[in-house]
Formats: C-alpha cells, sequence, structure tokens
C-alpha cells in the first residue's frame, strides 16, 4: 500500500510487513526499487527487488510452516502500536492480553494431546498428504479474550465420509419442557414435595478436542506455537516443523461428526439410551437428555440429575447449572431464554434480535404497528433490489427466521420473506419494513408452557395429542397456491407449529385443507413416535385428535378412495388408513374458524385475529 506521507522517514514508495511479523515492524521500499527489473536481495531488508507485475512479499523456505495471517490494518499499525493493541478478527485488542490467551489455547491442546511434532518428509507424514493452514479466532467474551485455533478446512482433501453431524429437532425443546410440566403437575397433584424434580443446563469446553480422528492429519503450526515450543525445547530451530493432529480441531470437516460419535459412545456406556427418532436425545432412568453439539439440557429428578451428570463430568470437561424445581431463575440456552417461575417454564428470544432488525434498516425510531397487513400493490414492486439493498435485506431476513422459532406471530411473514431471498425485490422490501414495525410494537414475547385454553375434547388418558390444522386456498396472487398451519398441543400445551406453501395447486377449499392436515398430521405423528420412546409407552396410550373447521376436508379424510373428488393427488389419501385403524387412534374433529389457532399460521391477518389467536399458543408480552 502507498506510504504515508505525513510518517516520520517515510518517502515515496510502498510498505511492506513481512507474513509473520509484528506490525510495527516493515520495510519501506523506494517504488525504484518495484519497477527495477532485477531481483537483487535487499540485505537489510531479507526482501526481494522483483519485476514488474510480481507480487512484493518475503517468500518462505519451501515445506517451512505457514504462520497465521495477520488481521486487516485499517487505521495505521503505528497507532496500535503505540497503544500496544493487537488488531484481530475485527477488534483491536492489548497485545499482553492476547498472547496470554493465545497461550492458554495453546496449553489446552498441549493438555488435550492434540498434535505431535513432526518434520516435512519424515516418515510419520507419509501419505498424508498436504498440510493444512490455521488462523487464530479471538473474540472477547465476557470481558475476556478467547483465542482459539481453527483449522482451514476447506484446504483438506475430502475424504469418503459423510461428514454429517446430527442436531436435535427445533420442537425438542420444547417437547422436553413440556413433557416435564405435566409430570410436576402429577406430583403437585399426589401431595408430593415439587423440589424433588429439577433441571440443568451443561456445556462442554473444548468439546472437540474430546474426540479422536480416524486418521492424523497435517497442519501447519502456527508462529506462536513454534516459538513455545522451541522456548521448552520440544523441537528445536530448524524449519519444517508442524502438527500431526490426532483430535478433533477445529474448523477441520470431521471434527463434528467425530465429536458426537465421541459423545454418544460415551452416554451408552453409561448407560444412557438414545432415542431412534432422535439421535441428540437421551434417556436413564427418570432424566432426559438432549444435546446440540457442545450445549446440554437435562431433566428429572434432582438427586438422579446430580448423579448422571457428575458421572459425565469425570468424562469431560462439563460446567453444569442443576436448579430445583421450586427455584426462581432464567438461563439461556441456544439463544433462548429459559425462565423457571412457580414449577412452570417459559421461553423467550429476548429482545436483541428485533433491535438487530431494526438497525439493519435503520428504522430504530420508526411508528409501531399492531399487526403484519399484506401491503397493497403499488407499480414497481417487480423491481429488483441494488446490491446493497440486496445484502440488508438477506440479512434482515435471517435474523428474522432465526427469531420466529419461538416468534408463532412471526411465522407467515418470515416465511414470506424467506421465499423471496435468491432475488428480493422492491415488493418484498415493503413487507419487510411492515415486519419491523411490528416487531418495534412487539420487541419482547414469550411462550409460556402451561395448559391453554383451547376448544378440544376432554382429557383422553395420561397423554394426548391435539393438533389444529388450516389453509388458506389459493393465497399467493401469482402462482395461486395455497399456504398449510398447523399447532401441535400437548395435553393443551403448545410444543409445535409450523406453516408451508403447498406444491400443489388446489382446484377447491376442502382439497387444500385435505393438504394441510394431512401435513400436520404427519408432524403430530412423530411428536407421538418421540413421546412414547421418551415416556416408554405404547403409541395407542397417546390419542391424536385433529381438528378443521372445513366439512370437506373432514369427510374426505374419514371415507375410502378419493369419490367425486378424483382431482385429489393420491399420496394425500393416505390419513385414511390411519382415521380407519383403531390402534393408529387418530381421529378427525370440527372447530369453529373463529377459534381455531391455525388460522394465525396461513396468513398475514388482522390485529384483531392476531391478538384473539396469539394467546391460544402461550404468546405473552414481557
Amino acid at each position: 500500500e502507498p506510504a504515508a506521507p505525513d510518517r516520520p522517514g517515510a518517502t515515496d514508495g510502498i510498505v511492506i510487513t513481512s507474513p509473520g511479523e509484528p506490525m510495527n515492524a516493515q520495510a519501506v521500499v523506494p517504488a525504484s526499487v518495484v519497477r527495477s527489473s532485477d531481483a537483487v536481495e535487499d540485505a537489510g531488508t531479507g526482501l526481494k527487488r522483483i519485476g514488474e507485475g510480481e507480487s512484493v512479499a518475503k517468500r518462505p523456505k519451501k515445506d517451512e510452516p505457514q504462520p497465521s495471517e495477520p488481521g486487516p490494518d485499517t487505521e495505521g499499525p503505528e497507532a496500535y502500536h503505540e497503544a500496544n493493541l493487537v488488531w484481530s478478527c475485527e477488534q483491536a485488542f492489548d497485545e499482553v492480553e492476547l498472547g496470554i490467551a493465545r497461550e492458554k489455547e495453546l496449553r489446552s491442546l498441549m493438555t488435550h494431546r492434540v498434535f505431535e511434532w513432526v518434520k516435512a518428509g519424515s516418515p510419520e507424514t507419509e501419505g498424508l498428504g498436504k498440510p493444512v493452514s490455521v488462523r487464530w479466532v479471538d473474540v472477547l467474551k465476557l470481558e475476556a479474550i478467547k483465542s482459539r485455533i481453527v483449522a482451514r478446512g476447506f484446504e483438506e482433501e475430502k475424504g469418503d465420509t459423510d461428514p454429517f453431524s446430527p442436531t436435535a429437532a427445533p420442537g425438542m425443546l420444547r417437547l422436553l419442557l413440556a413433557l416435564e410440566v405435566i409430570e410436576r403437575e402429577e406430583i403437585i397433584s399426589q401431595g408430593e414435595d415439587l423440589g424433588t424434580r429439577g433441571w440443568a443446563i451443561c456445556d462442554v469446553s473444548t468439546a472437540f478436542l474430546h474426540a479422536d480422528r480416524e486418521k492424523p492429519i497435517l497442519v501447519k503450526a502456527p508462529r506462536e506455537a513454534v516459538d513455545l515450543a522451541r522456548k521448552e525445547g520440544s523441537i528445536d530451530h530448524e524449519s519444517g516443523w508442524m502438527w500431526l493432529v490426532k483430535k478433533s480441531l477445529y474448523g477441520l470437516r470431521d471434527s463434528p461428526r467425530e465429536w458426537h460419535a465421541h459423545l454418544t459412545e460415551l452416554l451408552l456406556s453409561l448407560g444412557w439410551r438414545m432415542l431412534k427418532r432422535d439421535q441428540c436425545v437421551f434417556v436413564r432412568g427418570s432424566c432426559r437428555l438432549m444435546i446440540h453439539v457442545d450445549d446440554f439440557l437435562a431433566t428429572g429428578k434432582y438427586t438422579q440429575l446430580e448423579e448422571y451428570l457428575g458421572e459425565l463430568q469425570s468424562h469431560l470437561r462439563l460446567k453444569t447449572r442443576i436448579m430445583r424445581a421450586t427455584e426462581e431463575c432464567t438461563e439461556t440456552y441456544l439463544g433462548r431464554q429459559i425462565r423457571q417461575v412457580d414449577g412452570g417454564f417459559t421461553i423467550s428470544m429476548g429482545g436483541s434480535y428485533g433491535k438487530k432488525v431494526l438497525s439493519l434498516l435503520g428504522m430504530e425510531s420508526c411508528k409501531a404497528s399492531e399487526s403484519v397487513a399484506q401491503p397493497v400493490p403499488a407499480p414497481g414492486d417487480d423491481v429488483p433490489l441494488g446490491v446493497e439493498e440486496t445484502s440488508v435485506y438477506r440479512s434482515a431476513t435471517g435474523v428474522l427466521m432465526w427469531l420466529q422459532q419461538e416468534r408463532v406471530d412471526l411465522s407467515v411473514c418470515s416465511n414470506l420473506l424467506a421465499c423471496g431471498m435468491s432475488k428480493p425485490t422492491v415488493g418484498h422490501m415493503r413487507l419487510l419494513k411492515r415486519v419491523a414495525r411490528y416487531v418495534k410494537g412487539h420487541p419482547e414475547v414469550r411462550i409460556a408452557l402451561r395448559r391453554q385454553d383451547i376448544p378440544v375434547l376432554p382429557a383422553q388418558g395420561r397423554f394426548y395429542l391435539d393438533t389444529f390444522t388450516d389453509s388458506d386456498w389459493a393465497g399467493d396472487g401469482v402462482s395461486r397456491q395455497s399456504r398449510s398451519g398447523w399447532g401441535i398441543f400437548l395435553c393443551g400445551i403448545p410444543v409445535g407449529c409450523g406453516t408451508r406453501r403447498q406444491q400443489i395447486v388446489a382446484l377447491s377449499s376442502g382439497e387444500a385443507e385435505l393438504y394441510g392436515l394431512t401435513v400436520g398430521a404427519s408432524e403430530t405423528i412423530h411428536v407421538r413416535e418421540t413421546l412414547a420412546e421418551l415416556v416408554d409407552c405404547p403409541l395407542s396410550d397417546i390419542p391424536i385428535r385433529m381438528y378443521t373447521d372445513n366439512n370437506a376436508c373432514r369427510a374426505m379424510s374419514v371415507k375410502v378412495g378419493p369419490g367425486r373428488v378424483k382431482h385429489v393427488a393420491t399420496r394425500a389419501l393416505w390419513i385414511q388408513s390411519y382415521t380407519r385403524d383403531k390402534h393408529q387412534a387418530l381421529g378427525v374433529h370440527r372447530v369453529a374458524t373463529a377459534v381455531n389457532p391455525a388460522d394465525l399460521l396461513t396468513k398475514l391477518c388482522s390485529s384483531q385475529v392476531v391478538n384473539s389467536l396469539r394467546g391460544m399458543f402461550g404468546i405473552e408480552r414481557e
């Protein structure tokens, strides 16, 4: 880059920072050097004067490990050097504190025996391919610098194994907590002590480093690791040293899969039972454990939680917080705030995500709205957005898609916005701004996991599932496709919901409602089979009651074959066999449109409809 003219001693030339050197260690090379056709090495700087068109850089020796790259220098290296600051990951850190944090990470790798030092060309490196480079990731967490070495997995040679690693289903968190609420109600009804129940939040430190790799891999060691090893005498001062990694280092393709396999093997050896429906949920005694990479959530008897999680702590670096059912507390899990009050739970996404949407759109001071009404079509709605507006649109929509997981009132609008992610238009941006105004008026809401006042049949057994379905026939004004919506309740507690655009253009409202009914039924069947594994009971003991506000849909779901409606897709008629089979315990019932909560999941409703149906899903304002 051009040398700053006001820098002392600077001349008309180019400032060069050698890779791996401190930011203040620079050499100013005159412009005439760059234009020179002679490739003569400068004895003072160790750099080469090369021909025009070539890059000016210090060429490392062959097979010498590459140091980590320095961060961007946006405000001038001398300013950071004077303040003892170092620029990394778009942040400025204190040089001494950053060095301590990085040394701590290296000590952690050595403690877990993640790597061994090998020399390039040695017998240990044969057949392992090219070494993978690494980089430092430094963040400020809880007012302390946390550094981590991350491998550049995209440089790794692709193998034959599938790097897929499972995660828990999105609705599993609500299902586990709702099941815990029901069991606590039973304890209270029997006059027993509620303090015997509890729940726990766990976090595994340096989780991936616990797992072994199936095949070692060569990794270029960062400069800090080489300096530390030479200081302690682990390696000599010759070049060519690198790491032979035998553990699942962060950033490698197979690390998530290998960590999950290691954790599953450990849990099974300790007596936990893995669900067939979800490989991230385990059961042991009265305890149920949900894992999401290195974050755990467990429910069960307090004494068993202490015992079983204590066993895990002897094998993992596990940080555990166990709370009794009688405590009032708030914990964070997967970006959600879980609050326990009076033995029950509420789930909230907090207000930070809503504020981020408003900040991205520059609408912090906009006028709030009580609903997201469909914008009236206007000329120019089909005009594509510019590059900058497209980036803002995608960022804000991504935040809303994450937020809608616990915001039922944002499900339809976030789904409509997601449909325009590839080629957003002016019309999509207008809808996004309407959603932002609604978020401004409802920044923080929570879902109460308790029995809701919904129009269902009387209780039927210990566990029963009620699912409301609805459809907006030909709601898409362009493609004329319909939209399905469903809400699932376990003993009156909301455990799941969803909205989906139908792939087939329905010819009648009854056909559209039938497609919505089958989608809602398939989701409920999955919940029932998962619940049966959790409580260890037969499927017939958990009846499913489906509710629709369309008589034609109900009639088609209980008859045999399509009848006169021969245009109905054959794949939607499977529900007829379920309704006729008594062992499946699935029935279809009628519900009034005005009290059907699934109506909120099929279209953009008015404020009156939103306010009347939102409470059925347990949505409350903070």
